[in-house]
C-alpha cells in the first residue's frame, strides 16, 4: 500500500541498483502515471522498466527505459527532451546513479583516474541531470494533485531528489573519491535549491 499519492511523470536515474529500482517501484505504486528509467546499463534498465509495471497502480501507467551516461551533457539533454516530448511534462527527478572505486587504497597508491570518474558520476552527473530537468520544469505549468486524504495541493513545477549517502556527512579512511563525491553531491543539492 502506498503511504502517499503521486500523480505525474518521473525520471529516475541509476535504476539498475537497489535504491534507484526501489524509487521507481515506489513511485509506480504511489500512482505515477509514467516513469522514465535511465541507467548506463542499457540491458538492465530495460528490465527495470518492465519490473516497475508490476507495482503500478495507475491503470494508464507507462514506463520507458533509456540508456544514459550522466556525464554526457548532450545525451542528458536529449533524454530529458525525449521524456517531455513523450509524456508531456516531467514532475519528479530521482538522481540515484552512483559509482565507487573497485578498491579503496591510501592516497599515495590512489589512481587519479578513479577519483575523476567517481566525481564525474556522483557529483557532476547530479548537476548535469538536475540542470536539464530543472530547465524543463521551469517551462511547465504547476501541477495540482489530491492527497490520499482528499486535500488539493500544488506540486509546483516539479520536485528533485538527489540521493547521496552517509559519506556526504562523514569521512572514512581510504575512501577518498567516494567521500569527496558524496560531499560534493550534498553541497550541490543544497546550493541548487530554489
Amino acid at each position: 500500500m502506498a503511504y502517499f499519492n503521486t500523480t505525474g511523470v518521473a525520471l529516475v536515474t541509476g535504476v539498475t541498483g537497489g535504491i534507484g529500482q526501489g524509487a521507481a517501484n515506489a513511485l509506480a505504486a504511489a500512482g505515477a502515471t509514467a516513469i522514465a528509467l535511465a541507467d548506463v546499463d542499457g540491458e538492465r534498465v530495460h528490465h527495470a522498466a518492465k519490473n516497475s509495471k508490476r507495482y503500478a497502480t495507475d491503470a494508464q501507467y507507462r514506463a520507458r527505459s533509456w540508456k544514459l551516461d550522466m556525464t554526457d551533457h548532450a545525451a542528458v539533454d536529449q533524454v530529458v527532451k525525449a521524456v517531455v516530448a513523450q509524456f508531456g511534462r516531467l514532475d519528479y527527478l530521482v538522481n540515484s546513479a552512483g559509482v565507487d572505486v573497485k578498491q579503496h587504497v591510501a592516497v599515495p597508491d590512489d589512481d587519479p583516474a578513479d577519483y575523476y570518474r567517481v566525481m564525474a558520476v556522483n557529483a557532476k552527473g547530479i548537476l548535469t541531470v538536475s540542470r536539464a530537468v530543472s530547465k524543463a520544469m521551469a517551462e511547465q505549468e504547476p501541477k495540482q494533485f489530491t492527497t490520499l486524504s482528499g486535500v488539493h495541493r500544488s506540486l509546483g513545477r516539479g520536485q528533485i531528489v538527489n540521493v547521496t549517502s552517509a559519506m556526504s556527512l562523514a569521512a572514512v579512511p581510504r575512501k577518498v573519491a567516494y567521500t569527496a563525491s558524496k560531499h560534493a553531491a550534498l553541497a550541490t543539492t543544497r546550493a541548487m535549491c530554489m
